[in-house]
């Protein structure tokens, strides 16, 4: 499911993929690439709260997580 969310939000599914990655979050909570994968799906959706927590569990679960830095950064920015 994991590889399928990728697949999908690199496809435009960003739903499906949202859909995927919820079916997986227990075997995934404690994965910083779940949650910054999770995180770039809820920027697709345009809902940038859940977002924002997903990279911040990333962070909080590997502080020097380059790409949830920059994903989050991106995020800041967007909304100014």
């Amino acid at each position: 499911y994991y590889n399928r969310a990728d697949a999908r939000l690199n496809t435009g599914d960003a739903p499906g993929s949202l859909a995927d990655l919820q079916r997986i979050n227990n075997e995934y909570r404690d994965s910083t690439f779940y949650h910054v994968h999770l995180g770039d799906t809820y920027v697709r959706l345009n809902q940038s709260a859940p977002a924002q927590a997903a990279y911040d569990r990333a962070l909080q679960l590997r502080p020097n997580n380059v790409e949830a830095l920059t994903n989050r950064a991106a995020l800041f920015y967007s909304l100014k």
